[in-house]
């Protein structure tokens, strides 16, 4: 995402495929695996608070 002062964001997020529902993570400008791995545990975490069962889980592999 590129913002007014043209510096570019990478924005995480997670989509409920059944729910189609879009959960945004926060926004770094620079994404590494650590910050990946920390921002899926805590959306694993809230998943957890709420009952929801996750089946599967599709991603990309970026190399950003």
């Amino acid at each position: 995402m590129e913002t007014v002062w043209l510096k570019t964001l990478y924005v995480l997020f997670f989509i409920e495929i059944g729910s189609r529902k879009v959960r945004i993570t926060v926004s770094t400008t620079n994404p590494d695996a650590v910050f990946v791995t920390q921002q899926a545990r805590n959306f694993a975490f809230d998943l957890a608070d709420s009952n929801a069962s996750v089946r599967f889980l599709v991603r990309d592999r970026d190399s950003k």
